[in-house]
């Protein structure tokens, strides 16, 4: 009974969030509350935001699929009237009312545009080898609120994790950018060698790469260009002297410092793209 209670009074507090996070919505009492998921905030009064695929345009439904429509309907107890925020990277934010909604399916219509698509000045890669799941879903999810364009997994000689799940960091990317407010999806490339990777650099592209060994430049006393830019940050076991040595004839480069410590590759990248932004935000 104990549980019971308390679960009873979780739900009626989740019930009461969601009703000042959008007291206009229309709940469904059919369903039954589900704990595990809670709503995202935007920069609307709409306290649900959805990633999809098609296209919006105005007047035109979007179907959902019967994970989305379990999710709206289940969970957040949705009926057909409530709105919430579409995007698809290409369209901007749009308000959309649910239109229709069973337990297999659901539709939503877009009616105001909310936010324009911004156009993409300059692109922020990050490259990086691949780590262990926890953390690697951790650096994905962060790295993808912090404003990165594209995630390059490599294969250097140290790299100790040769297996990456491209679909799941697709999926944390989608699940990210609902969360933070992002319009767009950062690409998640294909795991590809370290040494193609160079190899087939556009020279016009600047390269940062975090050496933890050799000559480098503060990233923080860094003069960024205006153009596309790329973090490299190393594996778990360090870059090796080969690799380190090929470093210094590439004259796309530079090698930076984060600092007097030597860091976890996640830790790495989250510091980088944080000085990256902060450094680009005082630029302009």
């Amino acid at each position: 009974w104990g549980h019971s209670a308390r679960w009873i009074m979780d739900s009626a507090v989740l019930r009461e969030y969601l009703a000042r996070q959008q007291p206009d919505a229309k709940y469904r009492d059919d369903f039954p509350m589900d704990m595990s998921t809670s709503p995202s905030r935007t920069s609307t009064d709409l306290a649900t935001r959805l990633h999809v695929e098609e296209d919006l345009q105005q007047g035109e439904p979007v179907p959902l699929s019967s994970d989305r429509a379990h999710f709206l309907g289940r969970v957040l107890r949705l009926a057909p009237g409530a709105e919430l925020a579409l995007f698809n990277g290409r369209d901007g934010e749009w308000r959309a009312e649910i239109t229709a909604i069973s337990k297999r399916d659901a539709s939503v219509t877009p009616t105001v545009l909310e936010r324009p698509q911004p156009v993409l000045s300059s692109a922020l890669t990050l490259i990086i080898p691949p780590i262990k799941k926890n953390r690697a879903d951790w650096l994905i999810e962060k790295a993808t609120e912090l404003g990165v364009t594209a995630i390059q997994p490599v294969l250097s000689e140290h790299t100790s994790v040769r297996d990456v799940k491209l679909d799941r960091w697709r999926k944390i990317t989608v699940e990210a950018a609902e969360q933070c407010e992002r319009l767009d999806l950062p690409e998640i490339l294909p795991l590809t060698p370290l040494a193609t990777v160079l190899k087939n650099w556009d020279s016009a592209d600047r390269l940062l790469i975090a050496a933890e060994r050799g000559t480098t430049v503060p990233l923080r006393q860094a003069t960024l260009p205006a153009g596309n830019l790329a973090l490299l940050i190393g594996p778990e076991g360090g870059f090796s002297s080969t690799e380190l040595d090929l470093f210094t004839e590439l004259p796309f480069a530079d090698r930076i410092s984060l600092g007097p410590r030597i860091l976890r590759a996640e830790t790495a990248a989250l510091s980088a793209l944080a000085i990256v932004q902060n450094l680009r935000q005082s630029e302009t």
